[in-house]
């Protein structure tokens, strides 16, 4: 457990998303201004606030992430029609690439290829570093198109894009960068694309809360070890361990601190976080990792939980 620091600096609101990289923590909240960075032991290091309609700012924080490029570690933000990086360590505005058409989350690849959902008529765009496309996939359908922390996730060698709530994702090969469609279980009681797509037509934007009354998959975080499913079953929400020896399934709350490790992206851990009154209902002991016992105050910032 890793408590962060409270400074007038660093208050962070609701957070959105939390990137591991390099043993720091980079934290985006609701409000899209600025991006938060926190050492291993939850010190704050540094904040990049560029928001603003000028040279070198944003508009908002759409999605982020953080690579080492040269030896160097930049941040880089997705904001309406660009995509703008900035260097990690003093914010400084480094360049962007710009799209004539809007981007909501990205991916960059080792290849440096960009992967991008879009608002085209193919969702998926695959493009070199000048912003040029080389490939689409997957057309456009409104309930395939839903916004996650992470929205390609890391599975071996493959980055999924999960269809909505469905059973189906399209995944991308890093080895030959190419699309190919499948699905996560053989269980036929989730909810398959077609079944989605079929509510959708029926129910309009109901279709969410009709699809309460059924099976779905919700999200998908993956390990080295294992991959997790946090899956809905008419109303109750499980979580589930899947790894070489079998399946474990735990039953979820609404609101609890487990329901906020869909926000986490690091490829060595699942990251949770808990606020004050998550903290004080889970009963956990409040320990860091040297043993030493936490103590927060109400208005502190979060605690980072960590699972190797």
């Amino acid at each position: 457990m890793i408590p962060l620091e409270t400074t007038d600096d660093c208050l962070l609101g609701a957070i959105t998303k939390i990137k591991k990289h390099k043993g720091h923590y980079y934290i985006s909240t609701t409000d899209g201004k600025s991006l938060y960075r926190f050492n291993e032991q939850g010190q704050f290091i540094n904040a990049l606030h560029k928001q603003g309609q000028g040279p070198g700012e944003y508009i908002r924080i759409e999605d982020f992430d953080v690579y080492e490029i040269d030896g160097k570690q930049e941040i880089w933000i997705s904001d309406n029609k660009n995509l703008k990086i900035y260097d990690a360590d003093n914010g400084s505005f480094k360049h962007q690439i710009s799209f004539p058409f809007f981007i909501y989350k990205f991916r960059r690849l080792e290849s440096s290829h960009i992967l991008l959902v879009t608002n085209k008529d193919k969702t998926l765009a695959l493009t070199d570093e000048q912003g040029n496309i080389l490939k689409e996939e997957l057309k456009k359908e409104i309930p395939y198109i839903m916004f996650r922390p992470v929205q390609f996730v890391r599975h071996n060698n493959q980055y999924l894009f999960q269809l909505g709530i469905s059973n189906s994702f399209i995944a991308f090969d890093r080895s030959d960068e190419t699309f190919k469609e499948g699905m996560y279980t053989n269980e036929a009681s989730f909810l398959s694309k077609e079944q989605l797509l079929e509510l959708f037509n029926t129910q309009g934007m109901e279709y969410i809360a009709a699809a309460y009354k059924q099976s779905f998959i919700d999200n998908v975080i993956t390990t080295g070890k294992a991959t997790w499913l946090i899956t809905n079953h008419k109303g109750a929400l499980f979580l589930t361990r899947c790894d070489k020896d079998g399946q474990v399934s735990t039953r979820m709350q609404y609101g609890s601190l487990f329901s906020t490790l869909i926000v986490g992206d690091s490829e060595e851990s699942i990251l949770l976080y808990a606020d004050f009154e998550q903290l004080e209902e889970s009963g956990l002991n409040l320990q860091d990792k040297n043993g030493k016992t936490i103590e927060r105050e109400i208005d502190d910032n979060p605690c980072l939980i960590e699972f190797f």
